[in-house]
C-alpha cells in the first residue's frame, strides 16, 4: 500500500558515499513522496533461453552463409 507523511520540521538526511557520511538538512519529512517505478510484477523466466556470459553452457548455432 502506498503511503506518505506530511510533517514539517527539522529533518536530516544522512547518506554514505565513497566511504564517507554526508548530511543534508531539510525542512520537511523525507517520507512525503508516493512513487511507483516500473512494473514490479512477478515473472517466470525460462532459463533455457539465456546463456551465462563467457561460458560454454550450450553451443551456439552455426551460421551457414552462401556466396553468390
Amino acid at each position: 500500500m502506498a503511503a506518505f507523511e506530511e510533517r514539517e520540521g527539522d529533518f536530516r538526511l544522512i547518506s554514505k558515499f565513497q566511504g564517507r557520511l554526508w548530511e543534508a538538512a531539510i525542512d520537511h519529512s523525507p517520507l512525503n513522496v508516493v512513487a511507483w517505478h516500473g512494473n514490479y510484477i512477478p515473472y517466470k523466466y525460462n532459463l533455457k533461453n539465456f546463456n551465462c556470459i563467457n561460458t560454454v553452457s550450450f553451443d551456439h548455432p552455426i551460421r551457414r552463409f552462401t556466396l553468390c
